[in-house]
Parts: C-alpha cells; sequence; structure tokens
C-alpha cells in the first residue's frame, strides 16, 4: 500500500469496520477490517466442531492482523475476518 494508505485491524467489534469504511469511503485509500478471533480460548464442545479440531493461538491472530496492514490486502476494506479455524462456515453450513 502506499505511504498514503491508513491501515486499521479493529479486534472483537463485529460490523464496526464495515460502517466506519462506509461513512469514510472516498476519503482515499483506507483499509478497515473487524479482526475477530473467534477460537482463541473457546470451550471445549467449540474446539470439537471446529474443522481444524484445535484452538488457534496468538501468533496465528496476529499473522492474519499483518496480512491485513500489509500491500497484499489493498483491496479489502469493510468486512469482518474470521479466525475461528472454520467454526462459523462449519457450523453454518451444518445448520447449527
Amino acid at each position: 500500500m502506499s505511504a498514503s494508505t491508513t491501515n486499521v485491524v479493529i479486534g472483537a467489534a463485529s460490523g464496526m469496520g464495515a460502517a466506519v469504511a462506509a461513512r469514510l469511503a472516498g476519503r482515499g485509500p483506507l483499509l478497515l477490517a473487524d479482526l475477530r478471533p473467534d477460537a482463541l480460548g473457546p470451550p471445549a464442545p467449540m474446539i470439537e466442531a471446529t474443522p481444524l479440531a484445535r484452538q488457534g493461538s496468538a501468533d496465528e491472530v496476529a499473522a492474519v492482523a499483518a496480512c491485513l496492514c500489509s500491500a497484499d490486502a489493498s483491496f479489502v476494506s469493510g468486512c469482518d475476518v474470521l479466525v475461528d479455524g472454520g467454526y462459523v462456515g462449519a457450523t453454518t453450513a451444518l445448520g447449527a
């Protein structure tokens, strides 16, 4: 991203990134994403229902945040980024 780009990663504030991104649209390059580390310290039933079948680590969440703040995420804005080992996708697909 260029030097004039502002990168903001908001933790555990679902929907806030999209709202701020919409409000600030057109004011120049801006990346806003809600980073949701939902699989850090989950209860045992959640771990069992997670496709990766393990708890996530703080380092894994930090790696996602670093990617979102890099040039690799230059077209990402106003979204939720779930870092949950596939839990939400799996439980949604199963209708849980």
